[in-house]
Parts: C-alpha cells; sequence; structure tokens
C-alpha cells in the first residue's frame, strides 16, 4: 500500500455510468451545486447546468460527460471547454463529490429529488473526541489513522492489517450537536433520517490500482453502546464492492452513543491484505 493524492471533489453530478463495482445509472438525477446553481444528468452522456443568477437565455448549458471506471474507481470528464477536465467522482443517488489531483474537495452536491438538507464529508466529528481503531496500519511515517475517516483528503483512509477481520473503528458521541435533550426530541420526533455514508477502499486519483491492490469490507457490523458501553442495539450490513458512497441507515437517535464499526468479512486485495475504509460521512435532514 503506497501514498497517494486522491481528488476529493465534492460537488453534486450524476454519471450515466458503466455498472461496474456496484455503479448505478445516474441519468435523471439531479443536485444542487452552490445555490443557485443545480445539476441533472440526461441520457446519452450529457449534463444539464442550471444556472438562476444568469439572464434567462443563458441559465441552461448542456455538457457532454464520459464516465469511466479504473481499477474499479470512478472518473469522470466533462467536456466543458477547450481544455476538458477529468475528476475523481464518487457518487449515489443522494450526494455526488468530485476530487481533484490534490486530493481536496472541489465542489460537493446533494439530490433535489430526496429532500436532502445537509450532508458532511469532514469536521461532522471533532478531531478532540474518541476515534480510534483497535488495529491501524503504519507504512514508514505513514500513519493510516481511524481519524482519516472524518480527513478532508480523500487519500487520507483507515487501514487494517490481515485483512481487518474483527477489527473495530470506534466512534464516541456521534451527532454531538444533538446532545441537548430539548433538540434530541425535536430530531426524534421529526420525519428525520438517521444515517452515514461510508466510502470503501483505498481510492486514489493518481494511483487507482490501490482500490483493488487493498481489501475492501463486504459485512461490517455496527453496534451502539451507552456510555456505560452497554451494548444497546446491533445492525449488520451487508456493502458492495464500490467507492461510492454506500448508506448506513439507523432506526434511532445515535448522537449520544458509542458506534463500533467492526469488519466481519472482506472482498479480497489483489496484492495486499490491509483492509481499507476512506471516508464515513454524515447526513442530517429529512427522510431520504
Amino acid at each position: 500500500m503506497k501514498k497517494k493524492i486522491v481528488s476529493f471533489i465534492t460537488l453534486c453530478f450524476i454519471v450515466l455510468g458503466s455498472l461496474v463495482y456496484g455503479a448505478e445509472v445516474p441519468a435523471g438525477y439531479t443536485y444542487a451545486i452552490s445555490p443557485p446553481l443545480s445539476m441533472t444528468f440526461l441520457k446519452n452522456n450529457k449534463v444539464l447546468f442550471y444556472d438562476l443568477d444568469k439572464d434567462e437565455a443563458n441559465q441552461k448549458t448542456i455538457y457532454d460527460y464520459k464516465l469511466e471506471y479504473k481499477s474499479g474507481v470512478p472518473f469522470i470528464t466533462i467536456f466543458n471547454s477547450k481544455k476538458p477536465k477529468t475528476y475523481l467522482f464518487l457518487y449515489n443517488k443522494n450526494f455526488c463529490a468530485f476530487y481533484e489531483k490534490d486530493g481536496y474537495v472541489y465542489q460537493s452536491g446533494i439530490s433535489l429529488l430526496n429532500n436532502m438538507e445537509g450532508f458532511y464529508t469532514h469536521d461532522w466529528i471533532n478531531k478532540d473526541e474518541s476515534i480510534y481503531a483497535t488495529k491501524e496500519v503504519m507504512e514508514g511515517d505513514i500513519k493510516y489513522s481511524a481519524k482519516n475517516i472524518v480527513s478532508k483528503k480523500i487519500d487520507e483512509l483507515w487501514a487494517a492489517p490481515n485483512n481487518g477481520i474483527n477489527e473495530s473503528i470506534i466512534i464516541d458521541r456521534l451527532y454531538k450537536g444533538y446532545n441537548d435533550r430539548d433538540e434530541r426530541v425535536e430530531y426524534e420526533d421529526s420525519k428525520h433520517d438517521v444515517i452515514l455514508m461510508l466510502c470503501s477502499g483505498f481510492i486514489s486519483y493518481n494511483k487507482s490500482h490501490l482500490y483493488k491492490d487493498n481489501a475492501r469490507p463486504k459485512k461490517i457490523k455496527v453496534t451502539l453502546s451507552n456510555t456505560q458501553k452497554n451494548i444497546l442495539k446491533e445492525y449488520f450490513f451487508d456493502l458492495k464492492d464500490t467507492p461510492n458512497p454506500q448508506v448506513l441507515r439507523f432506526k434511532e437517535f445515535i448522537s449520544d452513543k458509542i458506534i463500533t464499526i467492526t469488519i466481519l468479512d472482506v472482498y479480497k486485495g489483489e496484492r495486499y491484505s490491509d483492509l481499507c475504509i476512506s471516508k464515513i460521512w454524515s447526513y442530517v435532514g429529512r427522510k431520504l
């Protein structure tokens, strides 16, 4: 496993893609990027940009795009100039993100079709809070720490040795912003969803082969515990073999819980036995 720089652009896009590695067909998806700009993916590899800031005659622009997979990692090229630009592109029907070569977020978008209100790709957990793992890979001076799951860079990630079987990430005080009792009751009585999104594998713009080279989670257990570390509930999730964000949905408020994510089974890497999870993102808003 080697260091890589991945483009993590959180933009709102949707691509008519190949069905490789769990990819969706996104034609028809509409995303809000930065108001008043939105994007809709059309058939025949076209994408529509709609900008309400412009005069009516120039509000709509359609470009060609190409979606391709390199070692299972999706990349999108937008032909909007004489020099088309290619991004590493992570997406599902609710959210999309574009990454540039420096590994940082360029743009991000949330679905206009699913009434999303907010999505957090980093800093939704304070790094001073408890985020740790039972094991973490060290490679030279690089530590693939559990804290990397909330890093701004896509290529900063958590890795565990020996396929990560029975290894865990532990997150304490999830959704800290809802600790107040009144806010908690309001949240639980509303039509809000409680979800996380997990991006599997070693995701890299410049070294996309690292995704298949390393192991990815296939089945995980999510345990909710109280501050006394008593287990309250367990969830089991079967994951697709895709770097695109996958939904982990919960039936109860989790801000005052200890969250333990345990690896039960993996898609084995072609070269290495390190198990990788790139990011875990947080959603706050109405039901998806």
